[in-house]
């Protein structure tokens, strides 16, 4: 499904483009056929992973129901944010409070991933490294200005950060 997720993204953003400063959201909902994609991807796509992470991740990490909470409130923000486009109005706000909000849930999930005692150190040392890069990414964007013009790299960077940490902490102790 991360495969899927990059895939898409890439198609997403070079078949209907837009600017770097736009998201990917807005990406999406530049055109019908983008948005359609782009929901499909999020609520399918994302059911399948939660599915996944929830049936198969979480036991084999022993990670806490509190896990499982905090992810299933993400899962749902990211269910909304596929749903309700980036475009005017109210959707506008109902669709970057549930965005903004599943983009800062990744961070304490992230945290969890890497201090389980059972993700295995090189599996920690990566998920350090983006759990790093995210922070750093959040705080560059809510302080310096010169950075928003590259928001897509950077928001995509943030995605993948967050599906390399959950990556690298299952396969790398198979």
């Amino acid at each position: 499904m991360v495969l899927v997720s990059w895939v898409s993204g890439f198609y997403l953003t070079r078949k209907w483009r837009g600017t770097r400063a736009m998201s990917i959201s807005e990406h999406a909902a530049s055109h019908k056929s983008a948005a359609k994609l782009f929901t499909l991807v999020l609520v399918a796509g994302g059911t399948i992973f939660y599915a996944w992470l929830v049936a198969w991740f979480v036991p084999h990490l022993k990670l806490s129901v509190g896990f499982i909470i905090l992810l299933s409130v993400t899962m749902v923000a990211q269910m909304i944010a596929g749903v309700i486009p980036d475009a005017k109005g109210w959707q506008k706000i109902v669709h970057r409070t549930a965005a903004y909000g599943m983009a800062v849930l990744y961070l304490p999930l992230s945290f969890i991933i890497v201090t389980a005692p059972e993700t295995p150190s090189n599996a920690r040392i990566i998920g350090i490294v983006c759990l790093t890069y995210m922070i750093g990414a959040g705080l560059g964007f809510l302080t310096i200005k010169r950075a928003r013009p590259h928001f897509l790299i950077a928001q995509s960077l943030y995605i993948v950060a967050f599906q390399l940490i959950i990556l690298s902490a299952a396969y790398l102790s198979v």
